[in-house]
């Protein structure tokens, strides 16, 4: 038994998981996957980690591909954990898995984050600048100013930061699967004329493009939502 946020997910699901037994949707009305997953959120910010982990990894066993659910399971393992390997393994899975720009900016600094504890203050760099890209955060900033303390310079040009991250072998932006299936799924509904849920996805894919013709898809379609 699962639960998806939407089509995307489980699509996600099938392609990088998958099951050998029939996918049962959990019904919207029995909300377990939600409270499993604020209890866990709620005991993390209360520092009981163990219980925490394992509220969280019911909520991730109910949905694995969710990327929040991830991330918050990478919080302990930042805390908890006497190396950062954990850490790291489920940043790298949250990225995999993330179509929100607050979540893919949350991924790139977790990866800053990761790299300051290594003494690799240049890619930590790189990854925190790139993360603003998707979210202009304070906690990226912060970090910024720390790694400007240790006598390393912050100044980076964005095509610099984003060769640094390729040389490291880390994902660059939304994984490319997330974008093709949200541009199929945003095409099927407008065909079908079913303009509600190909306007979440559309805006969806602005959210972490950009991108000037999706843009004026959005304004096309919330144009065919009130006429």
């Amino acid at each position: 038994y699962h639960s998806f946020t939407n089509p995307l997910e489980e699509l996600l699901f099938r392609k990088y998981i998958g099951a050998k037994k029939e996918v049962r949707i959990i019904p919207d009305n029995q909300p377990i996957l939600d409270l499993y997953y604020i209890y866990g959120f709620l005991l993390l910010e209360d520092n009981q980690l163990e219980e925490a982990e394992e509220n969280l990894k019911k909520a991730n066993k109910i949905n694995p591909v969710s990327a929040r659910i991830i991330l918050e399971l990478s919080e302990i393992y930042k805390k908890h954990t006497p190396s950062f390997n954990k850490f790291y393994m489920y940043t790298t899975e949250a990225l995999t898995y993330s179509y929100y720009p607050q979540d893919v900016a949350r991924c790139y600094r977790n990866f800053g984050y990761f790299f300051i504890e290594e003494n690799k203050f240049d890619i930590a760099v790189a990854l925190f600048k790139y993360s603003m890209t998707f979210e202009m955060s304070v906690a990226a900033y912060t970090e910024l100013h720390y790694i400007e303390s240790k006598g390393q310079s912050i100044d980076m040009e964005l095509d610099e930061a984003i060769e640094l991250i390729k040389e490291n072998n880390i994902q660059l932006g939304v994984n490319p699967f997330i974008l093709e299936a949200m541009n199929e799924l945003a095409k099927e509904y407008e065909n079908n004329k079913l303009y509600t849920q190909a306007l979440y996805f559309y805006e969806l894919i602005f959210n972490v493009t950009n991108d000037e013709q999706v843009a004026q898809k959005i304004k096309n379609i919330t144009r065919e939502i009130n006429n």
